[in-house]
C-alpha cells in the first residue's frame, strides 16, 4: 500500500485470489484515496460480484482486463480486447484452432449462445502435438461463425476438472482417495461455490454414504491434493466442506437423469 501511494501506481496486476486479499486489506484498514484505475488478471475468472465489491471499496468504476486464456500444456488460446464483455475473449487463430462441442454427444457447436466443452489444437506444439485437447472449460460462441479470431465467453468448468480459485482438482484424485480406503461410498459430487461474504471460492464435497467419515474424507483429500490445503491456509479460497448425504440428495441432470459429478455453481451464487 505504501508503494502504491508513494509511486502513484494506478494498475494492479495478479491472480484474482491474490488481488482480493489486497482489496480485503484495503477495506479492513479503511484505506482511502488510492490511485488505482485498472485491474489486470489471469489464471482464473474475476467474478462479477468480486468486481462490484472492488468498485465499492474504491468508490468508483474500475477498468478490468484479462491477460488472456492460456495453459502450460497447450499454450496460448485467446486474448482480451476492448470489445470483450464479462469472461469474453477472442480465439488467437495464429496460436490454435478451437472447437466447442456438446457435453453429452460431442457434436460440434457452431451457433452462438450454446454451451459446450472447449477443445483446442495447438499450431505451435510440434514436438508433442496437442490435438483436440479438452482444456477443462465450458464456453459459448458470442459472435457469428466465419469471423477471424471469433469471440467466445467462458462459462465455467466441465465435469472432469473442479477448479477452485487457482487449484485444479481432478476426478481421478477423488477416485484414488476412495480406492485407498475401505469406506462404503455410493457416489460423490464436487460443487464449486462462491461465498459473497468473503468474495472467495470454496468446494463442497457431497459424499453419498451411511458412514460418518466427513473428517477422515477431508483429511485424505488434503493428503492427496496438498495444494488445496495450502491455498486455503493462504486464505486464497475458503475452507472445503464435506457433507454426508443420501444418494437422492445429489444433483442430477434434469434432462438425462445422469449424475453431474462436478458442478460449477459460482454463477448461480450471484
Amino acid at each position: 500500500i505504501y508503494n502504491i501511494k508513494q509511486n502513484n501506481i494506478n494498475v494492479l496486476i495478479g491472480l484474482p485470489s491474490v488481488i482480493m486479499k489486497v482489496i480485503d486489506y484495503i477495506e479492513n484498514n479503511k484505506i482511502k484515496d488510492l490511485p488505482i484505475k485498472k485491474l489486470c488478471f489471469a489464471g482464473e475468472s474475476l467474478q462479477l460480484n468480486q468486481r462490484n465489491y472492488i468498485n465499492k471499496v474504491f468508490g468508483r468504476e474500475i477498468e478490468y482486463f484479462s491477460f488472456g486464456l492460456a495453459g502450460n500444456d497447450y499454450g496460448m488460446v485467446a486474448y482480451f480486447s476492448s470489445d470483450c464483455g464479462f469472461n469474453e475473449h477472442h480465439v488467437d487463430d495464429r496460436a490454435c484452432y478451437m472447437q466447442i462441442r456438446d457435453q453429452e454427444t460431442g457434436e460440434l457447436i457452431t451457433e452462438e449462445h450454446r454451451v459446450g466443452k472447449i477443445y483446442i489444437t495447438s499450431r505451435h506444439k510440434l514436438l508433442m502435438p496437442i490435438i483436440n485437447y479438452p482444456i477443462g472449460d465450458l464456453g459459448q460462441w458470442t459472435e457469428p461463425e466465419g469471423r477471424a479470431n471469433r469471440r467466445f465467453q467462458l462459462i465455467g468448468r466441465n465435469q472432469e476438472v473442479a477448479r477452485v480459485g487457482i487449484v485444479n482438482l481432478f476426478k481421478s484424485d477423488f477416485d484414488n482417495v476412495i480406492a485407498k480406503n475401505s469406506w462404503s461410498i455410493k457416489n460423490y459430487q464436487l460443487i464449486i461455490h462462491y461465498n459473497e461474504a468473503t468474495h472467495k471460492d470454496y468446494l463442497l464435497i457431497k459424499v453419498a454414504t451411511k458412514e460418518n467419515i466427513a473428517s477422515e474424507f477431508l483429511a485424505a483429500i488434503y493428503e492427496e491434493c496438498p495444494m488445496l490445503l495450502d491455498t486455503e491456509q493462504k486464505h486464497m479460497i475458503d475452507k472445503t466442506i464435506v457433507e454426508i448425504v443420501d444418494s437422492k440428495d445429489l444433483i442430477y441432470n434434469s434432462r438425462t437423469g445422469k449424475l453431474s459429478q462436478v458442478l460449477d455453481l459460482r454463477f448461480s451464487d450471484k
